[in-house]
């Protein structure tokens, strides 16, 4: 039992699985969002802000998939458009000690 462990991503293919599970306080989540190289920052700044106006409930967490055709100073620019107040980026660790700690998130398995 690694109960240094806080959650797990689920990705590299079309998949909605969001689980928290309590009695080990740790989540699966699904990448929300696929950074697609060929989207333009504008485009991937509007994709995720309309993201968070459809899932209502606060916090939020959205794992974003990028991938190794993306670049870093991509995903500085799009956090650069994005609100501040609003948005963040966190740590993986500490991502999950959130979510595990309000999990908003629906459960589902697909």
């Amino acid at each position: 039992n690694r109960t240094d462990i806080n959650g797990f991503l689920n990705g590299y293919g079309p998949t909605f699985t969001n689980v928290y599970d309590s009695a080990s306080n740790r989540s699966l989540l699904s990448f929300d969002y696929y950074l697609d190289p060929e989207r333009s920052v504008d485009e991937a700044v509007a994709d995720i802000e309309m993201l968070a106006q459809l899932n209502k409930r606060r916090p939020y967490f959205l794992p974003i998939h990028v991938r190794e055709w993306s670049t870093v100073m991509k995903v500085e620019q799009i956090m650069a458009k994005l609100n501040p107040a609003t948005y963040e980026v966190v740590p993986i660790d500490r991502f999950f000690r959130l979510a595990n700690q309000y999990h908003t998130f629906l459960t589902r398995y697909t």
